[in-house]
C-alpha cells in the first residue's frame, strides 16, 4: 500500500526522496513527514497519506476497518481496493493466519527491511523477539522479455530463536 501510495512521488521526488519518506514512515517521525510533504501540493496529500497509514496499528480487523474509514481524507478504501484489492489480500492473508492458530496484528509503518519488497511483509515474533521477517518481491527477467516473477522470501535467526527455546 505505502508503494502505490507513493508511486507517483517515487517518479518525481526522485529515489533520494522517496527513501527518506518511506524511512521517516519506518520510524514513524511525523516531524520528518511534515518537512517532507511541503505546505501543499500531491507530495504533500500522498506523504499526509502515508504520514497517516503509519500510525495506524493493532489487531487486524479493527485496523482495516480504521483504513476503511479513510486516512486522514486523503485516501478512501475504495481507491485502495481499486489497486488490486490490496485491503481484501491483507484481509484474506489475516484470515488464514488465524485459522492457523496464529495471532495477527497489522503495522502498516513496518515496510520490511529493504525497499525491494512489492508486497505484504512479515515479521514473526517469539514472545519478546523477532524470530523471522521477510516479504513478497518481484524477481525481473534477466532478457527483458517476460513478465516479472513473483517470489517471498524470509530470514532467520537460528541462534537466537535455539538460545531463548533453550532458555541460555
Amino acid at each position: 500500500i505505502f508503494n502505490e501510495l507513493t508511486s507517483g512521488l517515487r517518479e518525481t521526488a526522485g529515489r533520494e526522496e522517496w527513501e527518506k519518506i518511506r524511512e521517516a514512515v519506518c520510524r514513524r517521525d511525523a516531524t520528518t513527514l511534515a518537512e517532507l510533504a511541503g505546505p501543499n501540493g500531491a507530495a504533500s496529500a500522498a506523504i499526509s497519506a502515508v504520514s497517516d497509514l503509519a500510525e495506524i496499528s493493532g489487531p487486524a480487523d479493527a485496523v482495516i476497518e480504521k483504513v476503511k474509514n479513510g486516512l486522514g481524507g486523503w485516501v478512501r478504501y475504495e481507491e485502495l481496493v481499486k489497486y488490486g484489492g490490496m485491503l481484501d489480500d491483507l484481509k484474506n492473508c489475516v484470515r488464514q493466519m488465524t485459522e492457523a492458530g496464529w495471532d495477527a496484528e497489522i503495522d502498516f509503518s513496518e515496510l520490511g527491511g529493504y525497499s525491494y519488497h512489492s508486497g505484504i511483509v512479515f515479521a514473526v515474533y517469539g514472545g519478546d523477539y523477532l524470530a523471522a521477517r521477510g516479504g513478497r518481491y518481484e524477481i525481473p527477467d534477466p532478457s527483458g522479455a517476460g513478465s516479472a516473477k513473483s517470489a517471498a522470501g524470509f530470514s532467520m535467526d537460528l541462534r537466537e530463536i535455539a538460545e531463548r527455546e533453550n532458555g541460555a
